[in-house]
């Protein structure tokens, strides 16, 4: 507990120095970003501008990390803001459901279905699949087999990962296809193409992280924000 605690003062400290230097440059303060690849597609360019329309005198920075990443950062403070996909944090964080997205499956582009032929996910029960690795969200997973739990087979999965871009690499060369939230397929140029499920009940929710006690007050800030929009 001793640690614990002089650890978190310390860091108090830390932070109150380096916003002072801040304010000495002529910078208000800082805001530390952990996302998942998704949240650069939509929300977060969505929300940025408003706040820095307000905070013109703000740095940022951003860093790309999964989700166990991002929470192991923030009870550290070593963010103060991350964009994930998952249903509970622990204890210490808050969690604010910012974004809900559809699933869309992706197929290399020469692949004979396409959205003139697709019916519905069973034209693919042979096929083999490429996920999200469980690691990278255990609910987000699951939400992904419920998808195919609702299309009434289970799927051949011949890969995992926890990288957008691998996914695609492997769609695009003949591994497979795969399942994603739509928002992820902005701001690849690759050869494959996007179905996107809009008749299944299946959403993926993107959230907003960020831990109570962090003191920053430019995420006090950032949270007035969220909270308006």
């Amino acid at each position: 507990y001793l640690k614990t605690e002089i650890t978190k003062n310390f860091k108090d400290l830390d932070d109150i120095f380096n916003h002072a230097k801040l304010l000495n440059d002529g910078i208000d303060g800082s805001l530390k970003f952990g996302y998942v690849g998704s949240a650069m597609q939509e929300v977060i360019p969505n929300i940025l501008p408003k706040f820095r329309k307000e905070h013109p005198n703000v740095i940022f920075s951003f860093n790309e990390m999964d989700n166990r990443m991002q929470i192991d950062a923030l009870l550290n403070r070593k963010i103060d803001v991350g964009f994930v996909r998952l249903e509970r944090v622990p204890r210490g964080l808050e969690i604010k459901p910012v974004f809900k997205d559809t699933f869309s499956l992706v197929l290399p582009a020469s692949h004979q279905i396409n959205t003139s032929n697709f019916k519905d996910l069973n034209q693919f029960k042979n096929e083999s699949f490429i996920l999200f690795d469980r690691s990278y969200s255990e609910s987000y997973y699951e939400k992904v087999m419920q998808i195919f739990d609702y299309s009434g087979f289970s799927p051949l999965i011949s890969h995992n990962t926890v990288n957008a871009s691998s996914i695609y690499r492997l769609v695009e060369n003949n591994f497979g296809v795969s399942i994603v939230p739509t928002s992820l397929k902005l701001g690849y140029d690759m050869g494959i193409k996007f179905i996107e499920l809009k008749n299944i009940p299946q959403r993926t929710t993107l959230k907003m992280v960020w831990n109570n006690t962090n003191s920053n007050p430019i995420l006090k800030n950032f949270l007035a924000l969220i909270k308006d929009m």
